[in-house]
């Protein structure tokens, strides 16, 4: 609670790496992208409470601004796998609101881009085709744009414990991978020894999980 000189130099260079002003302030902007790569200040799941955590699931609490999209980009998951989990009907959370949360470390969530096919995908990522269409219950090849796919991350010439390697496409920037990987671009630059943001097609970066 005590937001000295050092917090304010802190929140400055976070606003500063997700291209925001840079004036220390945390408004609404800056909170949003606290949440979308930090997690919520006020989350109750990382206590030591067993009761808050199975292999398949943890509990969360609903705060102020959260929807179920923001918390399946924040955890990796989707809306309906979180609807599904919960019996949930409707999108409407209210805050207090017990959910459990997917725990899906063995995979990563891709959006679809023109040209992509499964075997690309695959490549891509060290995996196969079918394992990818096993994972996401897929009956065809077929793909479309802004399809979101889970990748297995279960392959140990692509992953590590502590990041996964990503072939750089047309119209990737830092903030933009950053973002939907739940990272930050000071995060993907340290890992990658990067000295600029500048990026080139078919440029492997390790990106942090």
């Amino acid at each position: 609670g005590n937001f000295d000189l050092e917090t304010e130099n802190a929140v400055k260079r976070l606003q500063l790496n997700n291209k925001l002003t840079s004036d220390g302030i945390v408004g609404n902007k800056t909170w949003d992208v606290i949440n979308t790569l930090y997690g919520n200040l006020a989350d109750c799941i990382l206590n030591n409470d067993d009761n808050n955590y199975d292999d398949e699931y943890f509990n969360y609490t609903v705060i102020s601004g959260d929807t179920l999209y923001s918390l399946a980009r924040k955890y990796n998951t989707t809306v309906s796998e979180i609807k599904k989990l919960n019996n949930l009907t409707s999108d409407i959370l209210r805050i207090g609101q017990v959910l459990k949360i997917p725990n899906n470390n063995n995979y990563i969530l891709y959006t679809v881009v023109r040209g992509d096919s499964l075997y690309a995908i695959a490549r891509k990522y060290n995996t196969t085709v079918m394992a990818i269409m096993n994972l996401n219950n897929l009956s065809s090849d077929f793909l479309s744009i802004g399809q979101v796919l889970k990748i297995p991350t279960n392959n140990d010439n692509n992953y590590s414990d502590n990041y996964f390697n990503y072939t750089v496409i047309s119209g990737d920037t830092l903030y933009s991978l950053a973002r939907k990987y739940n990272t930050t671009v000071s995060e993907i630059k340290k890992l990658n020894n990067l000295t600029s943001d500048i990026l080139r097609i078919g440029q492997v970066l390790k990106i942090p999980m």
